[in-house]
């Protein structure tokens, strides 16, 4: 069973897509994008601070209020490897974008 058959046209149609999302993401995988991303990537490290300072918790994700708590604790698990690489997080951004794409 072959995972993406080009001959079909929605399979095409993904990768078409796919292939040049992957090589401007990949051009710019070191890059935290300004205002708002570097807000949340900062919260993200923070985050990962009071867990090391205080346990986990998952309320330690709550940054900013906002209702991503689950993705922030996705992200974290490459920061609790090497903590503050932006080539990880853009990396795991990246992998649940082919995820999404091929799947939706």
């Amino acid at each position: 069973m072959k995972f993406i058959n080009i001959t079909n046209n929605k399979n095409l149609l993904v990768l078409i897509v796919l292939i040049p999302f992957l090589l401007i993401r990949f051009k710019y995988l070191n890059f935290v994008p300004f205002w708002d991303g570097s807000c949340y990537f900062s919260g993200l490290l923070q985050s990962i601070d009071q867990n090391s300072l205080y346990g986990f918790n998952i309320e330690h994700f709550n940054v900013h209020n906002h209702p991503s708590m689950l993705y922030l604790l996705y992200l974290s698990l490459g920061q609790y490897f090497d903590f503050g690489n932006q080539i990880l997080l853009n990396l795991q951004i990246t992998l649940l974008s082919v995820i999404s794409l091929i799947f939706f």
